[in-house]
């Protein structure tokens, strides 16, 4: 097996610190960034000089960073891959230039779910019969809540939405939130979409991933360090 010659961990990605020792194995130097870069050229400045790198889901890498990146040639997200649009790397582009990007799925969401779960029993008791709850759950960057459709809902409603980007039309939601007995919950910043929405006594936003429990880190972990290796058996 051919090791990769350089791996930088553009931001924190929740590697466990026995993964990190384990991605180490299969390349001749790994870099592991503990905080968030500033800019696109913060990212360029890290990764100028890899061809490997782990990036997380808030972490947009596009065609600026990419075409500025001449030695890259793999991409782990260390996040969910579903489609290429509503992916933080810019898929199309990558492939077009012959860098490998993989992805990986299902390892959070049992996290959901419980939190869900847990939300509603706190806010319904026993009032369920009263109220329908809609959650969302869509890839990034998908919409589909506007005026009408908030028309249609009306009051006495709870929506959840555990996506990495709001499923709403701003506008729509504040108007519907002025209805009576409606309720907003998601559990991160993204998927609020505007951080003045979390202001309302009816929005509830706990700003940290529902499906990033201790367990969901463990089979993240596995999953990166196998697409790693599977990589690596193709050098």
């Amino acid at each position: 097996m051919k090791k990769i010659r350089k791996l930088t961990a553009i931001q924190p990605v929740h590697l466990l610190p026995e993964t990190m020792e384990a991605v180490r194995e299969y390349c001749e130097e790994a870099v592991f960034y503990d905080t968030e870069p500033e800019s696109d050229r913060d990212v360029i400045c890290r990764i100028q000089d890899s061809d490997a790198v782990f990036v997380s889901y808030n972490r947009a890498i596009g065609e600026e960073i990419l075409s500025a990146c001449p030695d890259l040639k793999y991409i782990g997200m260390c996040c969910s891959l579903y489609s290429p649009e509503s992916s933080n790397v810019d898929i199309l582009y990558a492939k077009e230039h012959g860098i490998t990007v993989t992805g990986i799925r299902d390892y959070g969401d049992e996290g959901v779910a419980e939190y869900v779960i847990s939300e509603l029993i706190r806010r319904l008791h026993d009032l369920l019969r009263e109220c329908d709850v809609i959650c969302s759950c869509l890839s990034k960057n998908v919409t589909l809540l506007y005026d009408k459709e908030f028309e249609i809902l009306g009051g006495d409603k709870v929506i959840f939405n555990t996506a990495l980007s709001p499923c709403f039309e701003k506008c729509a939601m504040e108007k519907w939130l002025e209805k009576e007995n409606t309720w907003y919950y998601c559990d991160t910043l993204m998927g609020l979409g505007d951080p003045k929405l979390d202001q309302r006594k009816n929005v509830r936003c706990q700003m940290h991933s529902s499906g990033m429990t201790s367990q969901a880190v463990k089979r993240l972990n596995e999953k990166v360090i196998d697409n790693l290796k599977k990589y690596c058996n193709t050098l």
